[in-house]
């Protein structure tokens, strides 16, 4: 299960019990993430690949980062081949 609580994703999972050679198996587990900034919660989303990989993604508001000027940086050429 994978849930958005305040400013929170919580992802729980849970396998299901089996047997071995010692007795029963059973695993659980619980993630709490914050949000980072940014981030629109209604925009996550979540999928669970046949091999068992849960992949979240969270796209970020572009309008959130100022336009800025980067600087090019120039080397000089390396020498010519003969």
């Amino acid at each position: 299960m994978v849930k958005i609580n305040d400013d929170f994703i919580e992802i729980h999972g849970k396998h299901d019990e089996r047997q071995d050679e010692h007795g029963t198996v059973a695993r659980e587990f619980y993630r709490k993430y914050k949000i980072p900034a940014g981030v629109d919660p209604s925009a996550i989303t979540a999928s669970l690949s046949s091999d068992g990989v849960l992949t979240i993604c969270t796209p970020r508001h572009m309008l959130d980062i100022p336009e800025r000027n980067i600087s090019i940086t120039c080397g000089e050429k390396p020498p010519a081949q003969k």
